[in-house]
């Protein structure tokens, strides 16, 4: 029940790395690019991803992918959080974890195949050339490194401190945007966007919470380390891909 319970509110994106578009089989030789809308364009900031400003992040011509950030990447980076308060109200003894996973544009034909996923992965945290080596405007060593799309959440502190004071429970969870290009012998044939979680904050009555190091029976308060970042509100269809 709590792994159930923790996939349901936190977790975006997932099929677009689980499977392939129109069937098992991969057709690489039709180019799958997101167009998004001027609105979603500007939106998430993302116009500099494909114009000459783009920043190389990785790229490494043997296996063919290349990954682009923003210039100004302090800049592209916003702030999706979600209350779950309710889900402390309702199982208040079974909220465990939680995911938070990539976001991605819908298309119907611009799904990332399965065996292309870990390619982009080292990729995305590549020890030299990753997202890792950015600059993101918060304290470096706080960033989240770990070479896994899909990031845990823990909320062990703030179920103790639910049942102490029923107050509000969010996730603050980072987002770099950024640009994948894969070609084959030469030609084109992945453009797609993803925003990566590159960093994330459990907020309890205005504050984070995290475990005491010392006694991880009681929990420690601090001040957000994100909250100069600007909040968006992400609408998703059914399928968990943004349209809005």
């Amino acid at each position: 029940m709590k792994k159930k319970l923790g996939l349901l509110f936190l977790s975006f994106g997932l099929v677009a790395l689980a499977g392939c578009s129109g069937g098992s089989k991969e057709d690489l030789n039709v180019l799958r690019s997101d167009t998004p809308s001027q609105e979603l364009i500007d939106k998430y900031k993302i116009a500099d991803l494909t114009n000459d400003n783009k920043k190389v992040v990785f790229s490494d011509e043997k296996s063919q992918y290349t990954v682009y950030a923003a210039t100004n990447t302090e800049g592209s980076l916003f702030v999706k959080e979600n209350d779950v308060t309710s889900y402390f109200e309702d199982h208040p003894d079974k909220v465990d974890s939680s995911t938070i996973a990539p976001m991605y544009f819908d298309s119907s034909v611009n799904q990332i195949y399965s065996s292309e996923s870990s390619e982009i992965l080292s990729a995305l945290y590549n020890e030299n050339q990753g997202i890792s080596k950015l600059t993101y405007g918060i304290d470096s060593s706080l960033i989240l490194t770990d070479a896994n799309f899909n990031k845990t959440v823990s909320f062990k502190a703030a179920t103790i401190a639910y049942k102490e004071a029923k107050n509000t429970v969010t996730v603050q969870a980072l987002y770099l945007p950024t640009f994948v290009i894969r070609k084959l012998n030469g030609v084109e044939i992945l453009r797609k966007y993803i925003f990566v979680p590159v960093y994330y904050e459990v907020i309890y009555n205005g504050k984070v919470i995290k475990l005491d190091e010392e006694d991880n029976k009681k929990y420690v308060l601090s001040d957000s380390k994100i909250s100069s970042f600007p909040k968006l509100s992400v609408v998703f269809d059914e399928h968990n891909y943004i349209v809005g």
